[in-house]
């Protein structure tokens, strides 16, 4: 059985919208179902390097960057570094209560 669980295209669709805690609230959420109602250990998404705001807002709910894994989209001849994001179980029971 796979321990962890992938997150992916989480989008808050109105810009103005971004900046009031939607996408916090959504990601915590989407944590609780993980870890409580999946029984998963791991969860992981990619994010582009450039999104800062999605990236601020996955480090405030306990997410760190795993340096080793980057990827590489080549889009509309431009090339898209993605980084990979991780948080385990252990220590979202640590954070959850402080956010």
């Amino acid at each position: 059985m796979n321990s962890s669980v992938r997150l992916s295209r989480i989008i808050v669709g109105h810009e103005h919208k971004r900046v009031q805690g939607l996408g916090k609230q959504i990601v915590s959420n989407l944590l609780e179902y993980s870890f409580n109602e999946l029984g998963k250990e791991v969860v992981e998404l990619n994010v582009f390097d450039w999104n800062s705001q999605a990236i601020q807002c996955y480090k405030k709910v306990g997410f760190t960057v795993n340096p080793d894994k980057v990827l590489e989209r080549k889009i509309n001849s431009q090339t898209w570094l993605a980084i990979k994001m991780t948080i385990d179980k252990s220590k979202w029971i640590q954070l959850k209560g402080k956010y």
